[in-house]
């Protein structure tokens, strides 16, 4: 079995644990959805690509993704600073979390000047806690510093 073989096989077994996963939560309907529509469109999503690689009729795909695999570290800097994010999300609060996840992203992973990075990044993540806290109601975590 070859490696694209056995990585879409992985694709399937990860969208297959997904969605069993989700099982736990209430589906909802298209008009209604619930908090686990999303998820199980996502694995659906996912098991479709998995059964297309490991077919092989996904030769495409598979070279799209090897073509960006020259940009060396980056993919793996912008999943660590994911990871960061998920993990420092509730101790550190929103608006600090999300201003170090994009001067990261600006600064680090696209080399733009610092003081810019750093002013787009405070001003974004001030302004959407404010549109999703404030205004919309969407309860976002404080952290232990208050932001």
């Amino acid at each position: 079995m070859g490696a694209d073989r056995l990585s879409g096989v992985g694709l399937v077994v990860f969208s297959l644990v997904f969605a069993w996963q989700s099982r736990q939560l209430p589906i909802g309907t298209s008009d209604a959805p619930g908090p686990a529509y999303v998820p199980l469109v996502l694995a659906a999503a996912l098991f479709g690509l998995g059964v297309l690689v490991a077919s092989g009729r996904g030769a495409p795909v598979v070279a799209i993704l090897a073509e960006h695999r020259e940009a060396g570290g980056r993919p793996l800097a912008i999943l660590a600073a994911m990871i960061f994010t998920a993990v420092a999300l509730e101790p550190l609060g929103y608006r600090l979390t999300v201003a170090l996840f994009l001067v990261f992203l600006l600064a680090v992973v696209e080399r733009r000047g610092a003081a810019p990075s750093i002013a787009v990044a405070v001003a974004l993540a001030w302004s959407s806690f404010w549109l999703l806290d404030t205004t919309l109601r969407v309860t976002l975590p404080r952290g232990l510093l208050g932001f």
